[in-house]
């Protein structure tokens, strides 16, 4: 309720968030409105289209750069790497993230979160799959290891560990692909 009515902190200029996301995201703001409110922190809120990404950070006219973000969020879902990783396999995304912090940073000065992906608890080949780099739950940990690596090469890139969280929490309790399919 605190995060819809949208109640703020006495502070002068509210911190500009962006959240660009591959998966419905209109539940979180809500949320986040409301813990940043808790804490006395007031923010400004931009919500990227969904699955636009690429999108919003490829054209200096969009509404991302309109907005004029301090941070930049980028939650990027294992259920839609899932289906790009059944079309074209998981090396075009080592590319992706790349490219989108490049456009990122050529078009705006802002910090940039960076979350990672919960490994897929689908897992087809079983303990298998950590064998065979091509399957979708090694090409995830690889992937992984990439972000953390390159944002390492960035100040301005901070990571996400999302693969920690869903870990604690449960991968099934984590991932609701009805809901998924739903949204």
């Amino acid at each position: 309720r605190d995060g819809k009515r949208g109640k703020r902190p006495g502070h002068a200029s509210p911190m500009k968030i962006a959240l660009l996301s591959d998966a419905a995201t209109q539940q979180f703001i809500p949320v986040l409105r409301s813990l940043f409110t808790e804490n006395g922190v007031t923010v400004e809120f931009y919500e990227g289209p969904f699955d636009a990404i690429e999108l919003e950070v490829v054209n200096p006219a969009s509404g991302l750069y309109d907005f004029k973000p301090d941070v930049v969020l980028l939650l990027n879902s294992t259920q839609a790497l899932r289906s790009r990783y059944y079309e074209h396999g998981i090396e075009p995304e080592f590319d992706r993230i790349r490219r989108v912090w490049d456009a990122l940073g050529a078009n705006a000065s802002c910090r940039i979160i960076q979350c990672n992906y919960p490994l897929p608890y689908d897992r087809p080949f079983g303990q298998f799959d950590l064998k065979i780099q091509s399957s979708l739950y090694s090409g995830t940990q690889a992937l992984n290891s990439h972000i953390a690596r390159i944002a390492g090469e960035r100040p301005n890139v901070l990571l996400c560990d999302l693969e920690a969280v869903a870990s604690y929490v449960g991968r099934r309790n984590w991932f609701d692909d009805r809901l998924w399919d739903m949204s």
